[in-house]
């Protein structure tokens, strides 16, 4: 058996290029053509003219189905975006403003977990140091580890979603 090309539902008829409205009926071929399995999308016209449930018989035709078309669901919204909170860190860490300090650490964790920057050591005994490295660039990110406690964990996460906010305040 031949490997298939996974193939995702067209937004329009493979045949006359009608595009497909949410709840129309969609009826897709699946057949064995020269070039390896194929698939077809087509709108009610097409699949009448093309005789319909009898497409079956034609050489080639393996399966087909109908269904309602959906539109395709919009992207999730990312919560974070990663441009901002990355600029908003090197902003803070230009600035190092120490009254900022647990913001640029928050910022730096969130980052982490984006997979933006990667932590690669801690430096120092007392006052731990994060060194971070920027996945796509290279640059290297030095952070304070602050071991927050979880109590203190809320505020700081509130500050960095005020900052990040398209109104929110800028930074010191």
């Amino acid at each position: 058996m031949d490997d298939w090309n996974i193939q995702a539902r067209k937004h329009s008829c493979s045949q006359c290029g009608l595009l497909f409205v949410e709840k129309s009926p969609c009826y897709t071929v699946l057949m064995n053509g020269p070039s390896g399995y194929q698939r077809q999308d087509l709108c009610r016209a097409c699949w009448d003219a093309s005789g319909g449930a009898i497409i079956r018989e034609r050489l080639g035709v393996i399966s087909y189905w109908q269904s309602a078309y959906k539109l395709p669901a919009s992207p999730p919204v990312d919560p974070l975006p990663k441009e901002d909170a990355e600029s908003l860190l090197r902003r803070m860490l230009k600035q190092d403003d120490p009254s900022e300090v647990e913001v640029r650490y928050i910022l730096a964790v969130m980052l982490e977990r984006k997979r933006i920057l990667k932590h690669r050591e801690t430096q120092g005994a007392a006052n731990k140091i994060l060194v971070y490295e920027h996945l796509k660039t290279g640059e290297v990110f030095m952070v304070r580890d602050l071991e927050i406690r979880l109590d203190q964990l809320s505020d700081v996460q509130k500050r960095v979603t005020a900052m990040l906010q398209p109104s929110g305040p800028a930074p010191k």
